[in-house]
């Protein structure tokens, strides 16, 4: 008597398994693919170098905005802030710096916090002004304000370049740091599971 049972579904060994991954963290080129709510492995993204428990770690909020929205701004400032804030896609990860890109990012925030009281400062100054002067405090106090505005930005060590069902596309990673992930498993935009919440 045989084992094969002639009324069985045919199996096709032919097609790949399908590709189901744990991992909440990928390269993809230049970028670092990422879930919310991840914490990554004790390694400076920036330089690559590893680090330890005792040095700078912190959970950040990253957020990413469609790029349509900066020309929206432009022409109409308060609908598209307002459109913004609506699609815009927010989450958290955990990461650690090396000494010296903690006292870079650091270095920038103090920068920018100083920019900024500065900026108040002039304001209020301007006020007082007499009106032959104005217009002179008035543009130091906005190009004081920009000024800040930039320090804060690039203070983040992460520019999120994209999202897709749950997974952000980060940019500022160093390549050393990219080197030591997987490959992000997903050929196509069509082929990421759904993971958003």
């Amino acid at each position: 008597m045989s084992d094969l049972n002639p009324y069985a579904a045919p199996v096709d060994l032919s097609a790949p398994p399908p590709l189901v991954s744990t991992a909440r963290f990928y390269r993809e080129g230049k970028f670092l693919r990422i879930l919310t709510e991840t914490e990554l492995p004790l390694i400076c993204p920036i330089s690559g170098e590893p680090t330890t428990a005792e040095d700078w770690r912190k959970k950040k909020s990253i957020a990413w905005t469609p790029q349509w929205i900066l020309i929206g701004i432009v022409i109409a400032t308060l609908p598209v802030l307002i459109l913004a804030i609506a699609l815009q896609k927010r989450g958290k990860i955990t990461y650690s710096l090396s000494a010296a890109a903690a006292k870079r990012i650091k270095t920038r925030y103090i920068i920018g916090t100083a920019l900024l009281v500065l900026a108040i400062g002039l304001l209020l100054a301007t006020v007082g002004m007499p009106s032959d002067r104005t217009p002179i405090f008035a543009l130091l106090t906005v190009l004081t304000f920009v000024a800040a505005l930039i320090f804060f930005v690039i203070a983040n060590p992460f520019k999120p370049a994209g999202y897709n069902k749950g997974w952000f596309k980060l940019r500022g990673c160093s390549p050393q740091f990219l080197d030591t992930l997987p490959d992000f498993p997903y050929a196509t935009a069509k082929d990421i599971p759904n993971l958003q919440r």
